[in-house]
């Protein structure tokens, strides 16, 4: 029995498949891209992964475009680390505006937006003011007019 034509099917059969060091080792040719192990023949010598399939071409067609976005992955999370530590968060103590956050749904296939949750800033809304302190009752010796 063959699996349909569909990539859900067909990971059930990937064997052996290692995450990369690097977005590059994604298009390095000397390397077997299941296993990463540097590549003597056709069929990679640690995993058996044949590089003769005619699928090979389109497995590296994904992992340079897979490396592309890996890197400009990479890049975004880079510029939010130097932006941030380059412009810290000034707080105002005399500010009562409270800021909340919500998140936002994002999904994670190739052209969606990943299933993790991001947060969202909102506006500030305009604090409730604190109520007076009440004096404190429990305990207190009652209260007569004496004189």
């Amino acid at each position: 029995m063959q699996p349909a034509d569909d990539d859900a099917e067909f990971r059930t059969h990937a064997g052996t498949v290692l995450w990369p060091s690097s977005p590059d080792a994604l298009t390095d040719t000397t390397k077997c891209p299941a296993c990463f192990t540097p590549l003597r023949d056709i069929v990679c010598s640690n995993c058996g992964l044949n590089l003769a399939h005619p699928a090979a071409a389109e497995l590296a067609t994904v992992s340079t475009a897979a490396a592309e976005r890996l890197s400009r992955r990479v890049a975004v999370i880079g510029r939010i680390r130097y932006e941030t530590s380059r412009r810290p968060l000034v707080v105002d103590a005399t500010d009562t505006a409270v800021t909340t956050v919500e998140p936002a749904t994002v999904h994670s296939e190739v052209g969606a937006t990943p299933d993790w949750e991001l947060p969202v800033a909102v506006e500030p809304q305009q604090a409730a003011q604190p109520s007076p302190p009440t004096p404190a009752t429990v305990g207190a010796p009652p209260v007569t007019d004496a004189v």
